[in-house]
């Protein structure tokens, strides 16, 4: 079915179906014009006949040819467009991604402040020297604010998630994380997100074997806030008007 579908695709060009439609008037008619030709000129009429029968054969096979080769053209044509819209949409939306990424790295920059963090040489070694899983894989773990780069150990049937806290923990990066106060402004609403060879993983709970994770993979950390503005309380009303009788009419 599928065959025949890519097929009659090219059967829609007219050339095809006059090709066709000829072809299929000279097989029902055949015998018939052969007959009368015979009649009219019975001294060469068998050479005449197969000649005038080759060329008209031929004449509808060409039509017919031609006719898939200008379906063709065109199919390919606005399959080549479609490739090239759908490139475009893509490009589009990594530009958005792109955009996004950057608007939120400057709203960080706006919302804390990367401490320094304390004993990370000595956090660094210890996690590179976990032996707890030692039949995992090996991630590397860079973060560019805290100027971390090292690689560890972990089993590969741990989640995003628990990976994610993990790394929070041993480094206690929500501890050298300091808000940046603003005027008017409630406490921000932190969200740490995982990254897996920079790209974010939206669902944690998946595992590291599930989302096909392999050793010397980069795994990155990145913190967003969002910060809830409030307007200041408006002015009392005025208790005279509130208080304020009725003259007698």
């Amino acid at each position: 079915m599928n065959y025949f579908a890519e097929i009659a695709k090219y059967l829609s060009n007219p050339l095809v179906l006059i090709g066709f439609g000829l072809l299929i008037f000279l097989l029902l008619f055949r015998s018939f014009i052969k007959n009368q030709i015979q009649k009219l000129r019975r001294d060469a009429g068998e050479k005449f006949i197969f000649r005038l029968l080759n060329y008209i054969t031929l004449v509808i096979i060409l039509l017919i040819v031609l006719g898939f080769l200008l379906e063709y053209i065109k199919i390919d044509g606005e399959r080549e467009k479609k490739v090239a819209e759908d490139e475009n949409k893509t490009q589009g939306i990594e530009k958005l991604k792109e955009s996004l990424m950057e608007k939120a790295l400057a709203q960080e920059e706006k919302l804390f402040k990367f401490l320094p963090i304390e004993g990370l040489d000595e956090k660094v070694n210890a996690l590179e020297t976990d032996n707890s899983a030692k039949e995992g894989i090996e991630l590397r773990f860079k973060s560019k604010e805290w100027e971390i780069d090292c690689k560890f150990k972990v089993d590969d049937s741990l989640s995003l998630f628990d990976l994610k806290q993990k790394l929070i923990g041993h480094f206690d990066l929500k501890g050298s994380l300091e808000l940046v106060e603003e005027e008017n402004a409630l406490s921000p609403m932190i969200i740490w997100n995982i990254h897996l060879n920079n790209l974010i993983i939206d669902d944690e709970s998946q595992t590291l074997k599930s989302v096909g994770a392999r050793n010397n993979d980069l795994i990155t950390l990145s913190v967003i806030g969002k910060v809830l503005m409030i307007e200041a309380p408006p002015p009392p009303p005025n208790e005279l008007l509130e208080s304020k009788e009725l003259e007698p009419t």
